[in-house]
Formats: C-alpha cells, structure tokens, sequence
C-alpha cells in the first residue's frame, strides 16, 4: 500500500527522551497527551505529524536515494561557502616600514 493511502498519525516528542512510540489518530489526541506531559514533567513536548517514511527498496532505488543526497548535501555546502565568502571583508594587507638607522 503507497504511503499516501495510510491514514496520518501524529507523535508526541520530547527532545531530551528519545522513547516516543505511541502513534495518535488524531492532532487533538496528541496535544492533549503533549499537554499533560508537560504539565507532569514540567519540560516542553512537540506534536509532530508523519509526514513521509523510508522504507527498504531494490538496490537501484537505494543508489538513486543515497547519489540524490549526496548532490543535496553538495548544493547545500557550496551554497553556504558562497554565501561566507561574499560575506567575508577583504583584507588589508599592511606593509610594515623600516625604519632608518
């Protein structure tokens, strides 16, 4: 079954506590479950909404995926070298004077 065709859940998630596994059917569920966390343990919860999933494909696919990152991360890193470099002010080069004996 395509990924479109599953019905959407949301998360509950804490940053600080890796453990989240319940998946909740509908927003209003999750926040309130996020609200009474946090009223518990006194420390911020986030409700998130699955959005997409990986899931295990012939190897094609996988080496299809893995090249598509790598030119995203590529992109992404000579974008922000291009982005420093114009920020960058150049540099005065000082030439020191000698002085007479």
């Amino acid at each position: 079954m395509p990924y479109t065709e599953r019905p959407e859940f949301y998360l509950v998630y804490n940053p600080s506590n890796f453990h989240t596994r319940y998946r909740h059917d509908t927003f209003e569920q999750a926040q309130a479950e996020a609200q009474h966390l946090s009223n518990v343990h006194g420390c911020k919860f986030h409700v998130l909404k699955a959005l997409g999933r990986a899931t295990p494909g012939n190897q094609d696919e996988q080496e299809a995926s893995k090249k598509a990152h790598i030119e995203r991360e590529a992109k992404k890193a000579l974008k922000k070298k291009e982005k420093l470099a114009v920020e960058q002010p150049k540099r005065k080069t000082l030439t020191l004077k000698k002085k007479k004996a």
